[in-house]
């Protein structure tokens, strides 16, 4: 997804080839996803990330501060998990 998504908001006006091209160089050479990379850099805001992503895969955002996680469900998952893929929000 990636690179669809650097094309897209390239071609869309949202970054430049030069923009783009740095946020490339930052994702190989720290790993990560080039999402994360554009937002960090300024180059996007988290904002029209979600709207992109809500449109691609047609799903509503949804904010997870907002959610009351029921006590039985982080009982039932190790906080180790949890932590490691930012399973829940902390």
């Amino acid at each position: 997804m990636s690179s669809r998504l650097g094309d897209l908001l390239q071609r869309r006006g949202d970054l430049t080839a030069e923009q783009l091209a740095h946020a490339l160089d930052q994702q190989r050479e720290q790993s990560g996803a080039l999402s994360t990379h554009l937002v960090r850099l300024g180059f996007i805001t988290e904002e029209k990330l979600l709207s992109y992503l809500q449109r691609e895969y047609r799903l509503p955002v949804v904010d997870l501060g907002s959610l009351d996680v029921p006590r039985e469900v982080l009982s039932v998952i190790p906080q180790a998990l949890v932590l490691k893929h930012h399973l829940i929000p902390t």
